[in-house]
């Protein structure tokens, strides 16, 4: 059984439900994507009731509007990147629609500042929570 909670806003959904075994959050991002609506989301997730800061995250993007090509998707994965990592998060992974994968046309995995911060982008949900659950992360700050 999952905890929910959705945050709304027009034409944007973003629904969190954290795994209770695991506690990676996934969030799903229905509609027109926008900075502020996802960081809110982050900032928020400290106070959900099964929080833990040291695990890995996925982010459902495969419903989300206004992600066209690499020029939208590598800024946002930055983005949450930074702000999660304020929240001890540091390995996510990230689902996108099978034409929006394969339109990025870069590297599917990328290595941020500090080598220890990974992202990685999947068309497959099976693909991604492999990847999470062999990747633990662990804080050494």
């Amino acid at each position: 059984m999952h905890d929910t909670r959705t945050e709304r806003s027009r034409s944007l959904q973003i629904q969190t439900s954290i795994d209770p075994h695991s506690h990676v959050p996934t969030h799903t991002v229905t509609g027109w994507v926008t900075a502020n609506r996802v960081r809110r989301t982050i900032a928020r997730l400290v106070e959900h009731p099964e929080y833990a800061p040291d695990c890995n995250s996925l982010w459902d993007l495969r419903h989300a509007e206004g992600l066209s090509g690499p020029e939208d998707v590598w800024p946002l994965v930055e983005m949450i990147l930074r702000d999660e990592l304020r929240t001890g998060r540091g390995v996510t992974a990230f689902l996108l629609r099978p034409e929006l994968f394969f339109a990025v046309g870069e590297p599917d995995e990328r290595t941020y500042a500090g080598a220890r911060e990974r992202a990685k982008v999947f068309s497959d949900p099976v693909r991604a929570e492999e990847w999470l659950d062999n990747h633990e992360h662990t804080r050494t700050s």
